[in-house]
């Protein structure tokens, strides 16, 4: 498996005196496999790709300034998967306390 990541700049967007650079991080993954037989060949392999936009980049005549763009969207579905994963244990602590001890 390979996976690489990348930060890559977009083309420069002029507005007025300033001029505008997107940022985006690209990340991807492939596998590739293959194999030959006396009888058959075969192969296979797929690919991945994720492009997250990270940052936006101003150059002005007096300064130049890094914009970061936090994704909050991803951020709570993270925490949604969390909260999924960690219900069942929470349940399964909560059955085990409120069940009476057998003597």
């Amino acid at each position: 498996m390979m996976l690489k990541q990348r930060l890559v700049r977009g083309e420069p967007i002029q507005l007025g005196d300033r001029e505008i650079v997107p940022e985006a991080r690209w990340t991807w993954v492939m596998t590739r496999r293959a194999t030959f037989g006396r009888q058959h060949q075969s192969a296979r392999g797929w690919m991945a790709v994720h492009v997250q936009p990270t940052a936006v980049i101003e150059h002005n005549p007096t300064h130049t300034r890094r914009i970061p763009i936090h994704n909050r969207t991803h951020q709570l579905l993270w925490g949604f998967i969390a909260g999924a994963l960690a219900l069942p244990f929470l349940m399964e602590l909560a059955v085990r306390l409120a069940r009476p001890k057998c003597e």
